[in-house]
């Protein structure tokens, strides 16, 4: 026995002068630990299967850590910031209309333009749905040329009633 004890301190004596970073010890011991759950819980498929699981997830936050610790090195965004970043541009449901308008004046002419945007239905809208949309957008569409059309006919009947006084005088 007193061989046996030697022999494992000789053996803790040469880990330590192997030159393999701490890392790689830590994943030795893990591999050993799981191995004595495994035997703990009676050599079942379960156990095995519970132990390889454990020491995939354990690669996957290995990697995870690795690619946080390079992107850090080499000065770039977290991860965590990128995903806040991404998360404030995230589109609304019902997004706001964009309006826009210009008034240009020039001597001896003028004009004024107008605009108005619209968002589409969502991807995942049933037919009817977007259906529905477009018939409200083509509601919309009908409204504005009325309110257009009377627009244009009181424009006419005040350049009309311009052009009267001005003949008049």
């Amino acid at each position: 026995m007193k061989k046996f004890v030697r022999w494992l301190r000789e053996i803790g004596r040469w880990v330590k002068r192997v030159p393999i970073s701490n890392s790689y010890w830590w994943a030795i011991a893990l591999v050993g630990i799981s191995i004595v759950v495994v035997g703990s819980l009676g050599w079942t498929e379960q156990s095995f299967r519970l132990a390889g699981m454990c020491l995939q997830l354990g690669g996957v936050l290995t990697v995870v850590w690795g690619i946080l610790k390079t992107r850090a090195e080499f000065g770039q965004p977290t991860v965590r910031s990128q995903f806040k970043a991404l998360i404030k541009v995230f589109p609304p449901l019902n997004p706001p209309a964009i309006t826009a308008t210009m008034n240009i004046a020039l001597p001896g002419l003028s004009a004024q333009g107008y605009g108005y945007s619209t968002h589409g239905p969502s991807a995942d809208q049933s037919i009817e749905g977007r259906v529905g949309h477009l018939e409200s957008i083509v509601k919309k569409l009908e409204d504005a040329q009325g309110r257009t059309y009377i627009t244009v006919l009181q424009a006419e009947s005040k350049a009309q009633e311009a052009l009267n006084a001005q003949a008049r005088q």
